[in-house]
């Protein structure tokens, strides 16, 4: 190659040469067919930069075969600052030189004419046109014609608009306009409202065809471009011709620098050579990209910087960056993010297209232009831009500042905070106000609005030293309404600024003995007090709660001398039920003798290995125990005890002698489950044996005076659905009982068991709010929960969400295993889709996002039933949409836990599973989602970040 060869590559000035224009072949198309169809305006629109000038310097070329048109590129630019008579004194100059006409065939007209009467250019001026060139039409090419909007004077624009409004009307078949406008159609409403029937089309992204060829065809027998280098250029220019040729431009000199010095293969672009050129492209594009950026409003600046950072930290989130950055989310930012969308300055990302690496929903298209905001205009330089949002209130932030100059700190507070009403990121008026905060001694308001400041800058070091003043004023505030703890916080924070702050570290030391007296104190008062919760054993009578409606159906059925069957989850509160019944207490509040009754409390999942002669045997001592030594069926009893065996028939000998006595007998059998499930020792011919013998006893005699035994049992799950061995041809074995499903607390209830808690402990409404969330009103839980608060509490501890969740965890993790474990595996497939399909929400994520969530519980609603009964999930509807959510988001956050630490062979498991409840692509998707959270604690860890948000001060539990 010699030196001397030109670089092909053209940046900056429009392409004029037919032979180095590449693509727009459906734009020239769209244009040719409104010119035959006589159109008089066809408006072109498009980026700044995306090639509009040389697509109209290119209409002569590619339309010269339509000889009935005269084509007439003119330029509007620098015409911003004319008069009406300057703009059209241009354009009749400008159309005279073009066509190169003598000016005894077509004058132009003066200034001064123009400015006198206007209408001599469009009658006088083309009239002469028009005989001049005959049949031929003119076609006026306008560049830059959205300039002429850009004027202060309206006016002018205005009058000009309607000048050529009046020449369309007028002279419809005569003449024909192609303007073209550099902005989105809706920043030039007013020449949208002028050529409201003129077609339009975008001058858009080049594909990647033609992409291909503006890469390769200028220097075609000069270099080589190996496929991957133009996929590198692809990836990062987007079909952008502008870039194109400025990447392509450097890549060429760089070439002809090797082939200076003998370099081997110089003519070969590879890969490589792409990306170590991209910074100087980026430096050699600077004018073009700057002038690319001023074409974009401030709230779309703020957004595009916000996507481009976004994806340089992999953050999914644009709007958590703004808000991370103290930016207030308003209506013109989400706008700003619609409106970058539909101009083709970002994208909204496929569902396919998110991964762990790549898990941002929007990106910008160009990658270029991404990499270039990057370097020169961070994310915090254009949000100090949104001072300049809403320009009307200038003048309110003048005289607020006037005013504080001048001591009325009052007023001035009040007008920055209208200035923040109309514009919430007027950075300005922030930093105004929160001075006059302090001047104030508002000194918790001043703290929030340096907070906020510090996330904005980094709270330089000018504004330092007056957020430490406002953190002490706000500390001593604290300290004299009693708050050490908050107090202290301010403390902290005010030493994290400013580390050598002697007075910050004396008020420290200060509190931080109080608080030490202060604990010690209740410490020492609080050892003595018992803990009024219930971990790992049923609740005592005094302390049970709720459960009026079950437990009047319970004594409705004693008095009846009935059954009853209460079945409900683990952890539901049967056992405490059943223990509650057998109470004075509860037979005292529901009027009835309990000296009536021989009551015997039986967990039958305490009879290791259950057996039928285990059962009955155990039945018999406890009635033994509770008649006494002196009742005359005692030697009765002794006998049946030595017997071999005890059976149905001793029972019923036994329900007679109590009844003789004008007694009934009261079985309450706990975790009855345990005789549904044969083991070694207890066959299923034997427990079906059991069961009809256990139902000959409930039945046995009734009408004839002897109904004098009531039975309750508890299990998990409903006896219709554990029935082993169901007969079609008798009455089921559990047909005696009346059914009642125990549920998890109701909001009374639950309400009424946290205010169990000491008012010593002040609860808090985050407090309370953590724990309805963390126990979803499942009995264990929220014993557990409270338990622990209480014992946080009375030991001194610091309660923080982190500890509280940690400790909860490891006190409950044994119940979300058995209840885990209790679902079968499609049971346990669901409930990983919903803790799934909650992370879109909880992580703003869309690759957590299903292909139809919808339609994959709809397919398995007995399955949802089935958890919904067991208590795990609740089910929610909202304008028609059915919605599933945990009851505890502990358990959610188990769940995905579960999905972090999973192994190989578990995934595998679960993929054959969802194939069963699903489509293909259902489960390839959800194989994805779970091979991504794998080894990660993203996703369990957004519901601690989560309950953190509900309960965000440290020390939550106290006021």
């Amino acid at each position: 190659m010699a030196a001397s060869l030109n670089n092909p590559y053209i940046t900056g000035t429009p392409i004029n040469n037919k032979e180095k224009f590449f693509g727009r072949d459906d734009l020239f198309r769209f244009i040719e067919d409104n010119l035959v169809q006589g159109t008089s305006v066809i408006l072109l629109h498009g980026q700044r930069r995306i090639g509009k000038s040389s697509l109209l310097a290119q209409i002569p070329n590619f339309l010269s075969h339509l000889r009935q048109f005269v084509f007439i590129p003119l330029s509007l630019e620098g015409q911003s600052h004319g008069s009406l008579a300057d703009i059209l004194h241009h354009l009749a100059t400008g159309i005279v030189r073009r066509l190169n006409l003598p000016e005894d065939q077509v004058k132009i007209p003066t200034k001064d004419t123009l400015e006198s009467d206007p209408t001599v250019f469009s009658v006088g001026f083309f009239i002469q046109l028009y005989q001049v060139l005959g049949d031929r039409k003119p076609v006026l090419l306008l560049d830059e014609f959205d300039t002429i909007g850009d004027r202060t004077d309206q006016t002018t624009t205005e009058d000009f608009f309607r000048h050529l409004q009046s020449m369309i009307i007028n002279q419809p078949a005569r003449f024909c306009l192609i303007p073209v406008v550099g902005r989105r159609l809706d920043d030039v409403k007013v020449l949208v409202s002028l050529f409201r029937q003129a077609p339009r089309k975008e001058v858009s992204l080049l594909d990647e065809t033609h992409t291909r060829q503006l890469i390769t065809k200028p220097a075609e027998g000069i270099l080589e471009y190996q496929p991957s280098a133009i996929g590198a250029i692809w990836q990062l220019c987007a079909g952008h011709p502008y870039f194109i040729q400025v990447l392509c431009s450097v890549l060429f000199e760089k070439a002809r620098d090797k082939q200076e010095d003998r370099v081997q293969d110089w003519q070969k672009i590879t890969e490589e050579d792409v990306k170590k050129n991209i910074n100087e492209a980026i430096e050699r594009a600077d004018n073009g990209l700057a002038w690319f950026r001023q074409g974009l409003p401030i709230a779309e600046r703020v957004v595009f910087a916000a996507i481009a950072e976004m994806q340089e930290r992999f953050h999914p989130d644009p709007w958590k960056l703004l808000t991370d950055n103290g930016v207030v989310l308003t209506n013109e930012l989400h706008e700003a993010l619609e409106t970058l969308k539909t101009g083709g300055f970002i994208q909204e990302r496929e569902l396919s297209e998110l991964s762990r690496d790549r898990p941002y929903s929007y990106a910008v298209i160009v990658e270029l232009v991404r990499r270039w905001f990057i370097r020169r205009h961070s994310l915090r330089t254009e949000i100090l831009e949104l001072d300049r949002l809403h320009p009307e209130v200038l003048p309110l932030y003048q005289q607020a500042k006037e005013l504080q100059e001048q001591g009325d700190v009052i007023e001035a507070i009040a007008l920055y905070e209208q200035v923040l009403q109309i514009n919430p990121n007027h950075f300005q008026a922030l930093l105004g106000m929160a001075s006059a905060c302090l001047e104030d001694e508002q000194f918790s308001q001043a703290v929030e609005l340096y907070t906020r400041i510090c996330k904005v800058d980094n709270l330089s070091l000018r504004y330092r030293e007056a957020f430490v003043k406002s953190l002490l004023g706000n500390g001593r505030d604290f300290i004299q309404t009693g708050n050490f703890v908050q107090a202290k916080t301010q403390f902290l924070t005010a030493i994290e600024l400013d580390p050598e702050n002697k007075r910050a570290q004396q008020r420290l030391s200060e509190i931080e003995a109080q608080l030490e007296q202060q604990q010690e104190q209740i410490r020492a008062s609080l050892q003595t007090l018992r803990n009024p919760f219930f971990v790992g054993a049923p609740v005592s009578p005094e302390y049970f709660i709720g459960r009026k409606s079950t437990i009047a159906a319970a004594f409705d059925q004693i008095n009846n001398r009935s059954h009853l069957a209460i079945w409900g989850n683990t952890g539901v509160g049967k056992s405490s039920l059943l223990q509650f019944l057998a109470s004075s207490e509860a037979w005292q509040q529901y009027g009835l003798d309990r000296t009536q009754a021989i009551i015997v409390t039986l967990n039958c999942a305490d009879i290791v290995p259950f057996t039928a002669n285990a059962f009955w045997r155990e039945i018999v001592s406890l009635i033994q125990n509770e008649l006494g030594k002196d009742d005359l069926l005692h030697k009765d009893i002794e006998q049946m005890l030595h017997s071999q065996s005890v059976v149905k028939d001793d029972i019923n000998f036994i329900r007679g002698k109590i009844g003789e006595q004008e007694k009934f007998l009261l079985l309450l059998l706990d975790d009855y489950d345990a005789a549904l499930y044969p083991n070694e020792n207890y066959t299923e011919d034997e427990m079906e044996s059991f069961l009809s013998d256990s139902r000959k006893v409930a039945v046995h005699s009734r009408g004839r005076g002897r109904d004098n035994l009531s039975i309750i049992v508890t299990s998990k799950k409903r006896l219709s659905d554990l029935d082993p061995r169901p007969n079609p041809n008798s009455s089921p074995w559990y047909n005696h009982y009346l059914f009642r499903q125990l549920r998890l607390f109701n909001e009374q209830e639950v309400s009424e068991l946290i205010g169990r808690l000491p008012e010593e402990l002040k609860l808090t409404t985050e407090l309370r709010q953590v724990i309805q969330e963390v126990s979803g009103g499942y009995p264990v839980l929220l014993q557990n929960a409270c338990y622990l608060i209480y014992d946080f509490w009375r030991s001194g501890q610091n309660l923080t969400i982190e500890n509280f969740t940690g400790e909860f965890l490891k006190a409950i993790e044994h119940i979300f295993q058995d209840w885990w474990l209790s679902c079968d595996e499609a049971e346990q497939s669901l409930l990983i889709f919903i803790a799934i399909s909650r992370l879109k929400s909880r992580l703003r994520q869309r690759q957590y996002e299903f292909i139809d969530m919808k339609l994959i519980l709809s397919q398995n609603e007995r399955k949802l039933t089935n958890l919904e009964e067991m208590g795990l999930i609740k089910r929610t509807t909202q304008r028609r949409k059915t919605n599933y959510k945990f009851t505890s988001s502990m358990m959610e956050f188990w769940v995905l836990r579960e999905i972090e630490t999973s192994d190989e062979e578990k995934l595998i498991r679960w993929n054959q599973i969802t194939l069963n409840l699903m489509s293909l692509p259902q489960a390839d998707r959800i194989q994805f989602i779970l091979r991504g959270l794998r080894h990660s604690k993203e996703a369990s860890a957004s519901v601690i970040d989560w309950l953190s948000k509900l309960a965000p001060s440290t020390s939550f539990g106290m006021r």
